[in-house]
């Protein structure tokens, strides 16, 4: 079974005049899931605490003859603390996924997300969906609008969760199907960026 490393980029993107005054740090993450079981993904962070990097070696999703498998699933779950200076808070901008989808005809892969600050009700979801006749890499990316933006509160240590599955159904003639979120190839597999404004 082929193996599939996926990066994830987590970047701190300071706007406009805020630039020079607002700061933003984020921490190790904490990670579970199918796709990303304990002691599969590795995490590196800058020095500054802007930039964080998570490796990962088994998410992808296969099914047919290979696996016996018609549908399968896998899914992570990242809790990235996230500290703010005081004074702001920060919103998720826009986020981009890159990877490798071999989707046969009559066979489909999803690419589903979904993004919160823990306690709040209300996730931001995502989805994608590659048809039969995909054999390709991939870069998917989605900017939220203003009125979708979800603020964290104000001068706080909060903490981010990003829920990423990957699902494929084979055809009924059983060709394989995979979805990988990032294959060893690309160096970045999914972008957060994140967005100040001083608190009311």
């Amino acid at each position: 079974m082929n193996i599939f490393k996926s990066m994830v980029v987590v970047s701190a993107i300071v706007m406009g005049s805020l630039a020079a005054q607002a700061q933003i740090s984020l921490g190790q993450p904490a990670y579970g899931g199918t796709g990303c079981p304990a002691g599969s993904a590795s995490a590196t962070l800058t020095s500054d605490g802007s930039v964080l990097s998570v490796l990962f070696d088994q998410f992808a999703a296969e099914a047919g003859n290979t696996t016996g498998r018609r549908i399968d699933r896998k899914n992570c779950s990242l809790r990235i603390p996230v500290n703010v200076a005081n004074g702001y808070q920060v919103a998720l901008l826009a986020f981009d996924y890159r990877g490798f989808a071999a989707v046969p005809n009559g066979g489909t892969a999803i690419l589903d997300a979904s993004y919160a600050y823990i306690g709040q009700p209300f996730p931001v979801r995502f989805s994608k969906t590659f048809r039969g006749g995909f054999n390709s890499n991939y870069t998917v990316t989605n900017e939220l609008i203003s009125t979708t933006l979800t603020w964290s509160p104000c001068g706080k240590q909060v903490m981010l969760e990003a829920s990423v599955s990957a699902r494929t159904i084979a055809p009924s003639s059983m060709q394989q199907t995979m979805l990988a979120v990032d294959s060893v190839d690309v160096q970045a597999g999914i972008l957060y960026s994140v967005h100040f404004q001083r608190c009311n």
